[in-house]
């Protein structure tokens, strides 16, 4: 796949504002040239998204794909449900931890835990489109 450069015009910001983010939806979808797909920095933002698509007549995913971030339960539990990258639980290695220090097994002193980050493919985006 080839990187295509960004194009400044398609990018909006939200402030993490629904109203904003809906907004912002609504005019990228009405363009000339409708993107076919929208990736937004949070799931609530998607979901706006997904909104101003349903509101226009728009079909997700297979007139406009949307993407989100966070993993969130509103957007796994949303009609399709929402493709998404999030962190991964750490609650088995975050209890083993905290059971380790209560023990006096490792120092008082803080700890670095990385979450690393997963593609959630679901129904807001068509398979084998985005990786």
């Amino acid at each position: 796949m080839r990187e295509s450069p960004l194009d400044e015009s398609l990018v909006r910001t939200s402030g993490h504002r629904p109203a904003v983010a809906y907004q912002s939806a609504l005019e990228l979808l009405q363009l000339p040239e409708r993107p076919t797909a929208i990736f937004c920095t949070d799931d609530m933002e998607a979901l706006q998204a997904i909104r101003a698509a349903y509101r226009l007549g728009l079909r997700v995913p297979e007139d406009i794909q949307i993407m989100g971030v966070g993993n969130s339960t509103e957007g796994q539990e949303f009609d399709p449900a929402l493709t998404t990258v999030g962190p991964e639980p750490i609650f088995e290695q975050v209890v083993r931890m905290l059971l380790d220090r209560l023990s006096g097994a490792t120092p008082d002193e803080g700890i670095r835990v990385e979450s690393p980050w997963k593609l959630h493919r679901r129904g807001t985006t068509l398979p084998g489109q985005c990786s």
